[in-house]
């Protein structure tokens, strides 16, 4: 993939995983435990394949990971 588009992914996928924590809080206040288990069964699955999409950027472009915290480049660790 691309690095310009491989950015924009990225990007993409903590915009969502923002809205994602937001259902997630609500989710907690679904009186019915069935309905609020079925919701929050289908947060986990959808947040699932969010980090895998995630994983397979940061496999290709490990610079754009957002977790890194070294602040390094890939090819340029100190």
């Amino acid at each position: 993939m691309d690095k310009s588009v491989a950015a924009h992914f990225v990007d993409a996928i903590l915009a969502l995983e923002r809205d994602l924590t937001v259902l997630d809080e609500l989710s907690h206040e679904v009186a019915d435990s069935g309905e609020r288990k079925a919701i929050r069964k289908s947060l986990a699955q959808i947040i699932v394949m969010y980090t895998d999409m995630l994983i397979s950027v940061i496999d290709q472009h490990p610079d754009l990971d957002p977790d890194r915290s070294d602040g390094t480049v890939e090819g340029n660790e100190k």
